[in-house]
């Protein structure tokens, strides 16, 4: 029976939602880096909101540790699953933008 209760608290500290409410507290502190960690885990969950809500938060993470592709890649995966997330659609329209003004920069340095 210890086992068993030790199981289900196990499975309770280590579910998906559990990682994503811990993205978000890290993410909040600003401790970009393991914010990313614990997104990317339950970016995995097989409930869609879960699994949509820590995509979209990784497209924020990365774009605050400068990682801008990725960024990309985070919010195209959310509208992949939503289509509808305006919240996605505006944020990718924006790191695009971003993008292609640091392109612009490098093509404008001088010599």
């Amino acid at each position: 029976m210890g086992s068993f209760v030790f199981m289900l608290i196990l499975e309770f500290f280590d579910s998906n939602e559990n990682f994503y409410n811990m993205g978000n507290t890290f993410y909040k502190s600003k401790d970009y880096n393991k914010a990313l960690g614990y997104f990317e885990k339950s970016s995995k969950s097989d409930l869609k909101k879960i699994a949509e809500s820590s995509h979209y938060n990784l497209g924020n993470t990365y774009y605050k540790l400068g990682k801008l592709q990725d960024s990309l890649k985070s919010y195209e995966k959310v509208l992949s699953m939503n289509p509808k997330h305006e919240k996605a659609k505006k944020n990718l329209d924006f790191v695009k933008k971003k993008i292609k003004e640091r392109q612009n920069i490098f093509v404008f340095l001088p010599n």
